[in-house]
């Protein structure tokens, strides 16, 4: 193999790898910022959104490919709480909005999950809300849309939003 024909097969795989990465996306930041003090809840959900094998949506129209929901395939309320504590937030996991004390700020999560050679979570949504259901910021993960990924999964992508979060 001439040597422009190995630059050009690894800068071709260098660029595969490279797209494989999932993408942090803030969809709304409102002008309002929580307080640092403040507690805030998590709701929990106890539901995953299955999408078919070999589809990889954009986080804009996910819920378009849903195919059905399953019990919760993993404690993401958890994690979000952990990552929030690390931090200095002061948090609370709930299970559901009607235990949510007056004025509270609160956070509600959405994940996605697809087949290929093995599980994983295309898209997580983690949505900060005001006390009237409003929500505050908006952050997204999005797994890759061009079907090679780095298998996305709660562990690695919540740390990351989370950080996102409190930076803004």
């Amino acid at each position: 193999m001439t040597t422009i024909r190995k630059i050009a097969f690894l800068s071709a795989i260098l660029l595969t790898l490279s797209s494989c990465k999932s993408k942090l996306i803030t969809l709304k930041v409102s002008e309002t910022k929580l307080s640092h003090g403040e507690k805030i809840y998590i709701v929990k959900n106890h539901e995953s959104k299955i999408i078919p094998v070999g589809i990889y949506p954009s986080y804009k129209n996910i819920d378009k490919f849903v195919k059905h929901t399953k019990p919760s395939l993993f404690a993401i309320d958890s994690l979000i709480s952990s990552e929030l504590a690390k931090h200095r937030w002061n948090n609370e996991t709930i299970n559901s909005i009607d235990e949510l004390p007056t004025n509270a700020n609160y956070i509600t999560y959405s994940d996605y999950w697809a087949w290929d050679f093995k599980q994983y979570m295309h898209v997580l949504f983690i949505s900060v809300n005001s006390p009237e259901g409003e929500p505050k910021y908006t952050i997204v993960s999005q797994g890759n849309m061009a079907g090679m990924h780095n298998y996305p999964n709660p562990q690695k992508q919540v740390p990351l939003l989370i950080k996102q979060l409190v930076e803004n």
